[in-house]
């Protein structure tokens, strides 16, 4: 798997952002440099040329999980991803 980005200045961004969901229907990600924006897709093989492009490490597919941790916000709500144990007082857990 490769990451394939396109770099441009934040005024074309929106354009861009629209090409490059044309290439990778599945989603893109956008990240803010300054006065540039990056917007990069992965694939197997590059959809255009023109395109940075960047090796992905083995186990990028659950790379998120180290990312996001859960979060409990006051006493009774909380976030965790999907598959994460929970880790509140049995009296308070319900299933």
């Amino acid at each position: 798997m490769r990451r394939y980005s396109l770099r441009v200045p934040a005024a074309e961004a929106e354009l861009a952002l629209l090409q490059m969901l044309e290439w990778f229907p599945a989603g893109v990600e956008e990240q803010r440099d300054g006065g540039q924006v990056v917007i990069s897709g992965y694939a197997e093989h590059p959809p255009a040329g023109g395109l940075a492009e960047q090796d992905v490490a083995d186990g990028w597919e659950d790379g998120w999980r180290e990312f996001h941790q859960p979060v409990r916000q006051g006493a009774g709500s909380g976030w965790r991803r999907p598959g994460t144990p929970t880790q509140c007082r049995p009296a308070a857990c319900r299933s």
